[in-house]
């Protein structure tokens, strides 16, 4: 496996989108000062996972963006900001998940929890969710031959205990 480093925005992006669950939430809105750490949080993570798997890098000579500090700071709303759908947050989540699991304490470790939490929150904002069935119902059995145990022949299929065919 590989590892690197990712940059400012997409820790912004998944921070973002846990804020946005938070206030869609029964959670009163996230202050400043927990998005922030969170953020820093989650970058941790990752570094943790990177100077693990490349022991021989030093300082922010790590694979991933150039010239970054990886220090996360404030978490800013600034307009002109994009706003990523439910799959590139889901993306976004994976993402980090896999560059951040190379260190032993990833399996428990808080970071994993939230993102986690995020991609709970954005499956359900994927388009046609809320309208899904909740529950899969059983299709019923069609009218015809019976194909519930079924061998190959060169002209179809036939059931191997009634011998009835059908056409492929």
């Amino acid at each position: 496996m590989s590892a690197f480093m990712v940059g400012r925005e997409h820790i912004w992006a998944i921070v973002d989108a846990w804020r946005k669950s938070q206030e869609r939430g029964w959670n009163s809105a996230p202050e400043w000062e927990t998005l922030a750490k969170l953020g820093q949080m989650l970058w941790d993570e990752n570094r943790a996972s990177v100077e693990h798997r490349y022991p021989d890098c030093e300082g922010n000579d790590l694979p991933g963006p150039v010239g970054c500090n990886f220090t996360y700071g404030t978490h800013e709303i600034a307009m002109g900001k994009p706003s990523y759908s439910p799959v590139e947050i889901l993306k976004a989540c994976h993402c980090l998940e896999y560059q951040s699991c190379e260190h032993p304490g990833w399996t428990e470790s808080e970071a994993r929890g939230v993102l986690a939490d995020v991609r709970e929150a954005q499956e359900r904002l994927v388009p046609g969710y809320e309208e899904a069935e909740w529950g899969i119902r059983d299709i019923p059995k069609p009218a015809g031959p019976c194909l519930h145990k079924v061998r190959s022949i060169s002209q179809g299929m036939a059931c191997v205990e009634c011998g009835e065919t059908a056409s492929v």
